[in-house]
């Protein structure tokens, strides 16, 4: 619940959760303007999240890098152009004449905001492509509370043209960016390494992106071109080696350090390949069992749950036998719907591990 002068930006695929929250709590509410950016959202989506909510869904543009730079006001419906520039927003277009074959007004957009994220610029590298690894990392320092769970709860989309996460672009654009990152986010957790308290999950988390960020970088750096590849390993490695002696080396640092260069690249092809055809193998062995064992633990839920179901039941008939209100039994009733509702829920998270 969040007070009424706030504002909520959620991308498309949080609002299912949300619609679900609410069904099964009506009490449950939002500020009262919403906004989503990132990826469409459905007509249908849109107009069931506000009749449930009784909120305005709005469409923004440009909440990653600008914090907004449009917004649809006044749209009804979910598939809007880019709407109107919001407050102290100016943009402009440049560099036209090096897109003329994209057509009129095609270029560069460069925008200047008060809302933009000033007050993180220190948190981040600059001039590299894209900097997401260091969120892995700053807010685990920042952050007040800290809460580690094992379940998918971001999915991060690719397949735009040219998009940065994209491996191919990364390949081209990006080997020299990442690496910049991963030294930043190196030295940030170097630095504040004693803030964080020892023994709990904060410290745990920070301890593996710790080890595992500067050897993993091995593997991206073995994935581009031969030249490139040994020039960026040679200079990773010498960093690795000079400046954080306490990371325990994966078995991409190990066959790098023991292998002549062309030895460890014919390896590695090797064993990319060898982890291709286990993952296909492990797919096409584990839909039957896990066919079978869900099919098993199916029938255990709906044992467990026509068990409980039956509880219930005698509870219910007791409660109105004792109660003045002829009600009381169905409210009762009712009200155990939404945990029958959650362990449903927690059953098919168990089904698709």
């Amino acid at each position: 619940t969040a007070d009424t002068s706030d504002i909520l930006t959620v991308v498309p695929t949080m609002l299912p959760p949300l619609i679900y929250i609410k069904e099964i709590n009506s009490t449950y509410k939002l500020p009262k303007n919403v906004f989503y950016a990132g990826m469409v959202c459905k007509q249908p989506l849109k107009n069931k999240f506000e009749e449930l909510f009784g909120n305005n869904l709005y469409s923004i543009f440009g909440s990653t890098e600008t914090g907004g730079i449009f917004c649809s006001y006044g749209c009804k419906e979910a598939d809007c152009e880019l709407g109107k520039p919001l407050n102290n927003v100016m943009v402009s277009i440049k560099n036209i004449s090096n897109y003329k074959s994209l057509g009129d007004n095609s270029g560069e957009l460069f925008v200047r905001s008060t809302s933009m994220m000033q007050k993180y610029l220190p948190l981040f590298c600059e001039h590299v492509m894209y900097d997401d690894v260091s969120l892995q990392v700053i807010p685990i320092v920042i952050a007040k509370d800290f809460i580690y769970t094992h379940l998918d709860v971001y999915r991060y989309y690719i397949g735009r043209p040219g998009q940065s996460f994209d491996p191919k672009v990364r390949a081209l654009r990006g080997a020299d960016d990442i690496t910049k990152v991963i030294k930043f986010c190196l030295e940030w957790i170097t630095k504040h390494r004693a803030e964080i308290p020892k023994g709990g999950k904060r410290e745990e988390w920070l301890e593996d992106n710790y080890q595992s960020m500067p050897t993993w970088h091995y593997y991206d750096l073995s994935t581009y071109d031969l030249d490139i590849s040994e020039q960026r390993l040679s200079y990773w490695d010498g960093y690795i080696q000079s400046n954080y002696s306490d990371i325990k080396p994966n078995i991409f640092v190990k066959k790098y350090r023991s292998l002549s260069f062309n030895s460890y690249i014919t390896w590695f092809r090797r064993y990319k390949f060898l982890m291709r055809v286990n993952r296909y193998l492990k797919r096409q062995f584990m839909r039957p069992i896990k066919a079978v064992r869900n099919l098993f633990w199916d029938i255990q839920f709906r044992w467990h749950e026509f068990k409980i179901g039956m509880k219930e039941g005698r509870e219910a008939d007791r409660i109105e036998q004792e109660s003045a209100n002829p009600m009381a039994g169905l409210i009762y009733y009712k009200q155990c719907e939404v945990e029958r509702a959650e362990r449903k829920r927690l059953h098919q998270l168990r089904k698709q591990k």
